[in-house]
């Protein structure tokens, strides 16, 4: 099943989702201060998640508990 997802994106996480999926922008929103925001369905967790936690500096996760979960369970398993 699907997953919402809702991100906001620095320059540099912007510009490296468009470069691989220039699809995104349907999905992208710059509200009045300049913020960019991707609120978009996802079917799997590993791609979004492995694209946040390389730019875990340039991210935010702003409506996703099951990402955040996703996340924190991958960097658990992975640093022991």
């Amino acid at each position: 099943h699907k997953q919402h997802v809702t991100l906001r994106l620095g320059p540099l996480a912007h510009n490296l989702l468009l470069e691989e999926y220039p699809l995104a922008e349907r999905d992208i929103t710059t509200d009045s201060n300049g913020r960019i925001t991707l609120s978009t369905d996802i079917a799997d967790m590993r791609g979004v998640g492995r694209f946040v936690i390389g730019l875990l500096d340039d991210i935010e996760i702003i409506d996703s508990p099951e990402l955040v979960e996703y996340i924190r369970n991958y960097i658990n398993k992975n640093l022991k």
